[in-house]
């Protein structure tokens, strides 16, 4: 199973994205993480785009899966 680790500042720069994107704003809504071995954690991968999808735009065919109440952030 591949690993990919995303930094809490990954995590918010994909939801800044995802806000410019919803404005209007250019933007790729992605970011590339490339494999650091002199990181305390590393991806198993050397190299993984990550992009951002909205949910209006993702979940079409389906709802979205269950996720712990503390952690729904539909609630």
């Amino acid at each position: 199973m591949e690993i990919i680790y995303l930094s809490e500042r990954n995590l918010r720069t994909l939801l800044s994205k995802l806000e410019r994107y919803k404005n209007g704003e250019e933007t790729e809504c992605a970011i590339i993480k490339y494999q650091n071995l002199n990181d305390p954690v590393f991806q198993s991968m050397d190299a993984v785009y990550v992009a951002a999808v909205l949910d209006d735009e993702y979940y079409i065919n389906r709802k979205p899966g269950i996720v712990s109440v503390r952690d729904d952030p539909d609630r």
